[in-house]
């Protein structure tokens, strides 16, 4: 080798040597930071690649079933444009709803607006409204299009995932999705096992207009129907189609075993459902079957869970209580979305009550849609009958209480009664809840198997006046109304009782209440009536005598043998008959309270209600005069009224 040579190698060594020394005294740097990536790759709903600057810290999102799943996934603060069904979703945090408003893809979008917010990606449904026009025009602006659709109940979860990958957020969108999978897999294995001849026929639209009817087939909802157990006949018929229109007669020769009718308002529901009840569509099996339900969807109603996104699992599972009741029958769709709200939206919709037949029931809370059968009164007292769409006869038209208390209860829907119930009338108003006596349990069944909540009561005595004061304030949201109507009863009846207590027990009056001296009805021990002679001071003459439930007919001869020392009459609107009827009936007079002129007509006031109070008073006053002279009952009526319902009202001793 020559030495120039030599040379040459021996610099060029010693140069090696320097670089490999600096770059390993750079690589022990602390302040050096290997370099990120510019950007992520996406594969969207469409399975287009996108590409997105990193890190993603600015999106619009134009759905707010996306906008929820953002939220959800702990990245709303990353929403800086939204759409009109975002502002308007009551699943999202007002601090998203608040963002700036940039259109939709059915109106369209302002684009300048969309640009001034700089977002890194845009979030949008596509194949519907004018979305491929939005995505052009935003995609001709340089900002990429994550585009986002759902078939069935997977699509639901790898939308989930998109978003997490988008938003840096994969170990919640993990989470989330896992959740959402493992109770949809729980559903799809209940219904795997549901023979091919014992799952219904079933039709589900979504409106009719001039003779056609949208249907739902090969749809997120329309698949949801096959995944819980019932065929879409639309999707076995029209399967490349998503919401194929039919006209009525396909309907009346398709003549499903079930109509589920979909919608974002109650009103629009409720219409339709009343409208397929009718000629000609009440041919269909599903109607006389009484098979039609009204299901509401989207994100604006809180017993909304039918739409894409997270609260979708809800809706699968409603939909499977309508359709295989008998298979479903242990799933509580309820108690499963205070579950999900609880877990992952930081919010509890959802309250679980317990009525008088110990049975657990879970309802929105508060309640917004109540058909008040049982329990009008109390309702009204808590200031809560604007929640009330429905009630029973007897409320509506001739309760006096309600017609001062209750603005336009003449117009309130009548549903029947306690013991028969409209089934028609009762769905189509959509309640969230029935509330009623515990005594007809068939009248119970029907309404639970229409996929209605019933919280069943029963007012025995002054403590289950209490416990179902509480309960209804529970339901309607209005617990501290509760506990002040039960504190203004309590203190009433210790007035009664602290004048009353010390009367020996044998200077107090004997009583009976008697419901009808001419049918010889009457409401003795056990009853409501007969606790209320006792605080009063009285002894109830059918003490040990009557069995449960403490009211029937007696034979008169066994009302002269108790021979009471006072008699109480119903107030004349419910038994039309007066005081002059017992004193001018000669059968009467071998008892005493005839004979002493000791009877005494009831002003209309209701021991199912807070007027308990006030009746103990009414007893008390009647038969111990001397002890409440200094009391006048009719202005200590007006002004416990006054408390209880807001407004004075005159006792009624008219018929």
């Amino acid at each position: 080798m020559s030495k120039g040579l030599a040379k040459l190698w021996a610099v060029l060594l010693v140069v090696l040597v320097v670089i490999g020394i600096s770059a390993a005294v750079f690589l022990m740097s602390p302040s050096a930071k290997p370099a990120g990536p510019k950007y992520i790759t996406v594969i969207d709903m469409t399975g287009k690649a996108v590409n997105i600057s990193a890190p993603v810290n600015r999106v619009v999102i134009l759905q707010s079933y996306w906008a929820e799943t953002a939220y959800l996934l702990g990245a709303g603060d990353k929403i800086v444009g939204i759409s009109k069904s975002v502002r308007d979703s009551i699943w999202i945090p007002d601090y998203i709803r608040n963002r700036t408003v940039v259109g939709d893809i059915f109106s369209g979008i302002n684009l300048e607006t969309v640009v001034s917010l700089k977002p890194d990606a845009v979030i949008t449904d596509t194949g519907y409204g004018k979305a491929e026009d939005v995505i052009k025009s935003l995609e001709g602006q340089g900002i990429p299009v994550v585009r986002m659709f759902c078939r069935n109940f997977d699509d639901q979860l790898k939308a989930i995932r998109i978003i997490g990958t988008v938003l840096n957020s994969t170990v919640k969108a993990e989470e989330l999705a896992n959740y959402l999978s493992n109770k949809f897999n729980k559903i799809k294995e209940v219904a795997s096992k549901i023979p091919e001849g014992e799952k219904p026929r079933v039709l589900m639209l979504s409106s009719i207009k001039e003779g056609l009817v949208s249907t739902y087939s090969n749809s997120t909802w329309g698949r949801a129907v096959e995944d819980v157990g019932g065929i879409n006949i639309a999707y076995r018929e029209f399967p490349n189609q998503a919401w194929p229109k039919v006209n009525v007669e396909k309907v009346l020769a398709w003549n499903p075993d079930i109509i589920i009718v979909v919608s974002f308002d109650e009103k629009t529901l409720s219409q339709t459902v009343q409208l397929l009840t009718k000629d000609p569509w009440n041919k269909t099996a599903a109607a006389k079957n009484g098979r039609i339900y009204g299901v509401l969807a989207g994100g604006m109603r809180k017993e909304a869970f039918l739409d894409w996104g997270p609260r979708m699992l809800i809706g699968y599972m409603q939909l499977a209580k309508l359709i295989q009741p008998k298979y479903f029958k242990d799933l509580d769709w309820r108690k499963e979305a205070d579950e999900l709200l609880t877990k992952f939206y930081s919010m509890k919709k959802y309250i679980t009550v317990k009525d008088v037949r110990g049975k657990e029931i879970t309802l929105p809370y508060p309640v917004e849609r109540a058909v008040v059968i049982e329990g009008y009164e109390i309702t009204a007292a808590l200031g809560a009958f604007d929640k009330v769409v429905g009630s029973q006869d007897y409320a509506v038209k001739r309760d006096r209480t309600l017609q001062k208390v209750v603005p336009n209860i003449k117009d309130m829907p009548i549903v029947g009664t306690a013991s028969s119930v409209n089934m028609e009338m009762l769905l189509s108003l959509r309640p969230e809840v029935v509330i009623t006596w515990d005594v007809y349990p068939k009248v119970i069944e029907d309404i639970e198997s229409a996929g209605i909540p019933v919280v069943a009561i029963r007012i025995k005595n002054l403590t289950s006046l209490e416990e179902t004061i509480r309960l209804l304030g529970k339901i309607f949201g209005k617990e501290a109304r509760a506990e002040e109507i039960v504190s203004l009863m309590n203190e009433a009846i210790k007035f009664v009782r602290n004048r009353t207590r010390e009367i020996p027990e044998n200077q107090r009056l004997r009583a009976l209440y008697l419901a009808n001296p001419q049918t010889l009805n009457v409401w003795g021990w056990g009853t409501t009536h007969s606790q209320i002679f006792e605080l009063a001071g009285l002894i109830d003459v059918t003490r040990g005598k009557m069995p449960p439930p403490g009211y029937g007919q007696v034979p008169l001869e066994t009302i002269t043998g108790w021979n009471p020392d006072i008699i109480f009459l119903a107030p004349r609107v419910w038994c039309k008959c007066t005081v002059e009827d017992i004193y001018n009936d000669a059968k009467w007079q071998q008892i005493n309270a005839v004979k002493n002129h000791r009877v005494y007509q009831l002003p209309l006031m209701s021991s199912w209600s807070p007027e308990f109070a006030t009746l103990s008073l009414y007893y008390a006053v009647k038969a111990y005069p001397d002890l409440f002279k200094d009391v006048n009952f009719d202005e200590f009526y007006k002004e416990f009224t006054k408390k209880i319902y807001g407004v004075p009202l005159e006792p009624y001793y008219g018929g």
